[in-house]
């Protein structure tokens, strides 16, 4: 019983992991895309 509560919580957390790397890729292009948005704008 511990086994496989043990493979279905190892299950979740590398879904999880995986989630978490591609939000942090979304953050990174939406800070980027608003950077160069607020630059582009400000630094005329």
């Amino acid at each position: 019983m511990r086994y496989a509560v043990k493979i279905l919580f190892m299950k979740v957390k590398s879904f999880y992991q995986k989630k978490l790397r591609l939000w942090e890729n979304c953050g990174k292009f939406v800070v980027t895309l608003l950077f160069g948005f607020l630059s582009e704008n400000f630094f005329i």
